[in-house]
């Protein structure tokens, strides 16, 4: 059975049973009042009917029910409902408008069905179809996944595929992530003609069929009913779970087989002569409205290839300011494992007994001083396997003191920032080898424009700018040293 089958169906309920709804729709009837008496719409299911009977069962039954009627409604209860799930009587009733052994006029017949006409040009539609089309409208994060529902004649489909399509392209893609997935989902499936699922479509044929031939157009009803036919060709043998009837599982229980054998009765009723009408193809896929839809797809794909290799083959440059650029690497030195300083072990810590952090930044503990100033000095240690301990000495003052404290992964580096003018050095202690080394002296100005002694580093970090020396741990510890 159709996934759709559920919704779709009370959907055609509504469609076609409702008074004064949105399509205008002609009513069936019941004039014996077998479905009114158990709750159900004359083209509900059998589950439904199944369902529905077994609720009113429990309400009518005279051990349960005090009622003086009870007895006798019940008693009818169980009459109507032994039609309806009879194949072959449910189908005279509904199309004769009587049971077997009914007085009703043939005359009732004829002023019962009515044909069913196009939900939107309210036009005879001679090949009908129940359809679902998908709408996608996006607003912010929130995606909302709608349908546009109804019967239509082929060129209302068409036009109402367009619209939904238009809104999904306009409305759709707009929340991220799903606002595009669900846009490309609701496009596909309405370019193929939207959804039209198989029971709902056999049994709206099927009355077709015999309001055509009430109308005496037995031609065309012929024809309605092989598009009935076909759709049941598209169900599923679903196999049903055990009922309180007793039937077991099986094909006989199957909505396909109940209604190929109701299509089958149409036949042996009418005659199977349909060579008289050609129906024509008005259904197919390959219309105007396809390419259509399909034009737009491919300026879409195209428009979006193209932007992307426009942004593949521009190139992109983005420049980032760096005052002064320190090489943190050993010179000429190797931070192998025979280089490693006797006795020493890394270290988790720092030698205040702060973790590392976990990316290359400042460890924290240690003073941020000198703040006032508009530069900014890159450690480089992009060149360099071994983790660095980094400290910034200030020349100016007596004895030279840390003023900041850094630490930088190994083929990474870190800006420290807003350093004021003066005199400075790094020292720093490879974290594998246990090696210590200090910086040239390197100058600030007031300004920030340029670097006092060495050459600057605005782009290419790969060549180093400063020269380094190797220290003791006194050095590097103690604010003694000085040039």
């Amino acid at each position: 059975m159709s996934r759709y089958t559920d919704v779709a169906t009370d959907v055609v309920h509504r469609i076609i049973l409702e008074s004064g709804n949105p399509y205008r729709m002609k009513r069936f009837n019941d004039p014996e009042g077998h479905y009114e008496r158990l709750g159900v719409d004359p083209t509900a299911s059998l589950a439904e009917i199944k369902i529905a009977y077994r609720r009113r069962a429990m309400e009518l039954h005279p051990d349960r029910n005090a009622s003086a009627d009870a007895t006798e409604e019940f008693q009818q209860l169980t009459e109507s409902y032994n039609l309806v799930i009879d194949s072959a009587a449910r189908m005279q009733y509904d199309t004769n408008g009587r049971s077997a052994g009914s007085g009703a006029s043939p005359s009732d017949r004829e002023e019962r069905l009515r044909l069913i006409v196009c939900s939107t040009c309210e036009e005879i539609a001679t090949h009908p179809r129940f359809i679902v089309f998908h709408e996608v409208r996006s607003q912010f994060r929130t995606s909302k996944l709608t349908t546009v529902r109804g019967i239509f004649c082929p060129e209302c489909a068409q036009a109402a595929g367009l619209r939904a399509t238009a809104v999904t392209w306009l409305k759709g893609w707009w929340a991220l992530p799903w606002g595009p997935a669900h846009s490309v989902q609701a496009i596909a499936r309405n370019l193929v003609g939207g959804d039209k699922p198989s029971e709902v479509n056999a049994r709206m044929l099927l009355y077709q069929a015999w309001a055509f031939t009430s109308a005496g157009n037995t031609a065309a009803g012929r024809v309605v009913a092989l598009e009935a036919l076909e759709f049941t060709s598209k169900m599923p043998l679903v196999q049903r779970s055990p009922d309180d009837d007793g039937t077991p599982d099986g094909a006989e229980n199957s909505e396909r087989i109940r209604l190929e054998t109701a299509i089958e009765e149409f036949f042996t009723a009418v005659g199977s002569d349909v060579s008289v009408i050609d129906s024509g193809n008005s259904w197919r896929l390959y219309r105007p409205g396809f390419f259509l839809q399909a034009l737009v797809i491919c300026l879409v794909i195209a428009m979006i290839g193209a932007a992307g290799a426009w942004m593949v083959a521009t190139p992109r440059h983005h420049p980032q300011k760096i005052d002064h650029v320190i090489q943190a690497a050993p010179p000429e030195a190797s931070t192998t494992s025979q280089d490693v300083t006797p006795g020493y072990v890394r270290s988790e810590v720092a030698d205040n007994g702060a973790a590392w952090p976990t990316s290359s930044g400042y460890v924290r503990g240690y003073p941020i001083e000198l703040v006032e100033g508009n530069s900014s000095v890159t450690v480089v240690n992009l060149l360099n396997d071994s983790d660095v301990f980094v400290k910034m000495f200030s020349l100016d003052a007596h004895p030279p003191k840390p003023i900041r404290t850094v630490f930088v992964r190994a083929s990474d580096q870190f800006t420290i920032r807003t350093v004021a003018a003066g005199r400075y050095e790094l020292r720093y202690r490879d974290l594998d080898s246990g090696a210590l080394y200090r910086t040239d002296t390197f100058a600030i100005d007031a300004q920030g424009a340029k670097h006092s002694a060495l050459p600057i580093t605005l782009d290419d970090s790969s060549e180093p700018s400063t020269h380094t020396h190797p220290i003791s741990e006194e050095e590097f510890f103690e604010a003694t040293f000085s040039p």
